[in-house]
């Protein structure tokens, strides 16, 4: 069982991501935070990491969007 609670985990994941990407969780998609918890085999540092990996995997697809668009409207 976690030496954590559950919020305490969430809360250090959150100063990692918005110190990082400048967003709060609740700013950015849902992610399956309770199961990773309950599974007890992800640090909040690595949990951080897949959260900032996903929010720049999303930007790079708007910015290639909008490439696309300003290269048609071309």
């Amino acid at each position: 069982m976690p030496t954590i609670s559950f919020d305490d985990w969430k809360n250090e994941i959150n100063a990692i991501v918005k110190k990082e990407v400048g967003y709060n969780l609740d700013e950015l998609p849902d992610m399956q935070y309770r199961i990773w918890f309950d599974n007890n085999n992800l640090t909040s540092k690595q949990v951080s990491f897949i959260i900032i990996g996903e929010y720049y995997k999303e930007y790079e697809e708007n910015v290639n969007y909008a490439k696309d668009l300003l290269l048609k409207k071309d």
